[in-house]
């Protein structure tokens, strides 16, 4: 009465299926074939669950607090965004964040039987404090994704915040970047977009001011003849070695002659009375 003979096999009262852990014998339902489990409990989430803490650039491990009351396998699944997350069947959670900030998701775990839990989870990525420094990295101490157990892990032979102090006895190699370069790789598209745009409109005032300045250089040159002749006229002038260009020279030559011609106008008109 509390046995099921299946297959010519015999089993006792909720012996389960050897090929389906969700399927019991059940007398009380069938002798000679295997009835659903109605004990099954549904798997559940550990109940307090921390923020979990994550270092920009490195790997996050995180083993999902997910449990099945018969110790079944679980299934394992992203209810939502999962910011590229990655599960495998035993449940670790692994993930590469590229970015700082505070990202929540939700796991779902459903055991054989079709029962199911969900659970949210919060991680919060930060930026290593020596991260670059001379070489030095972030690291887990105890529990992984507590802030409070990562240390800074220097290269051999160095320590300090900035991993440039070296231990006694021990070579700490400087390794840190020159900042001018590092500042150069780090400019992005839009700021070297402006500097070329701005490299262009300086061109473009120079070519333009050039221009000006030649085209008013060309306009006195094409004025100066006239004003070489008045010169070279004066300075002939001055020299007085062509004395065929002194009336045209002297103002006081035509003067001149005009008082001597009265002179000698008066003169004869003197003597013709006299006569």
């Amino acid at each position: 009465d509390n046995s099921c003979k299946i297959n010519e096999y015999c089993f006792a009262t909720n012996d389960p299926n050897p090929k389906q852990w969700c399927e019991v014998c059940n007398p009380v339902k069938s002798r000679t074939s295997f009835s659903e489990r109605t004990n099954n409990i549904a798997p559940w989430f550990k109940k307090v669950i921390t923020k979990q803490y994550a270092f920009k650039g490195q790997q996050w491990i995180y083993d999902i607090p997910a449990y099945d009351p018969e110790n079944q396998p679980l299934l394992y699944k992203f209810e939502g965004e999962s910011h590229g997350m990655k599960i495998s069947t035993a449940g670790i959670l692994t993930w590469n964040p590229n970015r700082i900030g505070s990202f929540i998701f939700t796991v779902k775990v459903t055991d054989p039987c079709g029962l199911s839990a969900f659970s949210k989870f919060e991680v919060e990525t930060k930026q290593c404090a020596c991260e670059g420094k001379n070489g030095g990295i972030c690291i887990w101490q105890g529990d992984p994704g507590n802030i409070n157990s990562s240390i800074c892990q220097c290269p051999n032979g160095c320590t300090g915040e900035l991993c440039a102090e070296q231990i006694d006895g021990l070579i700490c190699r400087i390794k840190i970047k020159n900042e001018d370069t590092k500042k150069l790789k780090d400019l992005s598209d839009t700021t070297l977009v402006i500097i070329i745009v701005f490299s262009v409109l300086l061109i473009a005032i120079f070519s333009v001011s050039g221009y000006m300045f030649l085209l008013k250089r060309k306009k006195i040159l094409i004025k100066q003849p006239k004003d070489a002749n008045v010169s070279s006229n004066q300075s002939g002038c001055e020299s007085g070695i062509l004395m065929t260009n002194i009336k045209s020279c002297d103002n006081g030559y035509e003067n001149e002659a005009f008082v001597k011609n009265e002179i000698n106008s008066t003169e004869k008109r003197k003597q013709d009375r006299e006569a």
